[in-house]
């Protein structure tokens, strides 16, 4: 399993080095929901730090199910980061700036 803090790192940094980039795809074979939920926190974190503003983040929904009690068809907040399950994605998260 690849060291998600560090996956994180690197996407903040790529995005906040490019700042006309909208989005950037993370490919997430073989990692659980467990792991998924786990990156989704170190990326909003690290872009956080970095000054990035992220909008939000695509997954699928194979890798992160939508929760009950969630706001919306396909997606939630948490925490105040809003997080969309994409039934068009498959191994993937997908990170979008502001």
């Amino acid at each position: 399993m690849p060291d998600l803090t560090e996956l994180a790192r690197a996407v903040a940094d790529t995005l906040a080095a490019n700042p006309d980039q909208k989005s950037i795809e993370i490919d997430t074979p073989g990692l659980t929901s467990r792991d998924v939920d786990a990156l989704i926190g170190a990326v909003y974190d690290a872009c956080a730090a970095a000054g990035v503003i992220v909008k939000g983040v695509k997954v699928d929904p194979m890798q992160h199910p939508l929760p009950s009690g969630a706001q919306y068809i396909n997606a939630y907040v948490r925490d105040g980061r809003l997080i969309v399950i994409d039934l068009e994605l498959d191994d993937k998260v997908i990170v979008r700036r502001k």
